[in-house]
């Protein structure tokens, strides 16, 4: 008559247990890029501040749009596939 209780929590997935070491290094790299793109853009061609902020937001929309494609197309590839 006694069934076991649990205690209805799960564990966490592996994939929401890493979230915030992914998020942390998504910020990480994208506040490094941003901030090298910035100086670049203004020292060694010379421009504006605010076209420096821009350009880096640019390149770094496109890294990490880019880098998410690529791992979409990654899980998506079977083992047979070429």
């Amino acid at each position: 008559m006694t069934e076991s209780q649990e205690s209805g929590r799960r564990p966490a997935s592996p994939w929401r247990r890493r979230g915030w070491r992914r998020r942390l290094a998504l910020l990480v790299y994208s506040s490094i890029v941003f901030g090298l793109c910035t100086v670049f853009w203004h020292v060694v061609l010379e421009r504006s501040w605010e076209d420096s902020f821009t350009a880096a937001l640019i390149v770094v929309v496109t890294t990490i749009t880019a880098n998410w494609i690529s791992a979409l197309f990654q899980r998506r590839t079977g083992p047979t596939d070429g």
